[in-house]
């Protein structure tokens, strides 16, 4: 099993087309669709809220360069400019 934490910061694209917070709530709903977390389950059984935009996720099969590629994919339905960072 591989644990990924997903960072992602929406870019202005110019000066009047800022991310909005629904921007963010559609990417929130889109990343969970996929089985992106905000929330991470500690080795003591409480769970955690991530930071804002971050996600927990673990999946059996995929590398970080497949979760970049999936987590791009999601990102670009909601905003076609964005930060990514995949651990």
């Amino acid at each position: 099993m591989a644990y990924f934490i997903v960072r992602v910061e929406l870019h202005e694209l110019d000066s009047r087309q800022k991310p909005t917070r629904d921007d963010y709530e559609q990417l929130h709903l889109a990343m969970q669709r996929l089985r992106y977390w905000r929330v991470i389950l500690s080795d003591d059984n409480t769970w955690y809220h991530m930071p804002y935009a971050t996600y927990f996720a673990e999946f059996q099969n995929k590398t970080k360069a497949s979760v970049l590629d999936e987590v791009t994919r999601i990102v670009q339905t909601v905003w076609s400019k964005a930060g990514k960072l995949v651990t």
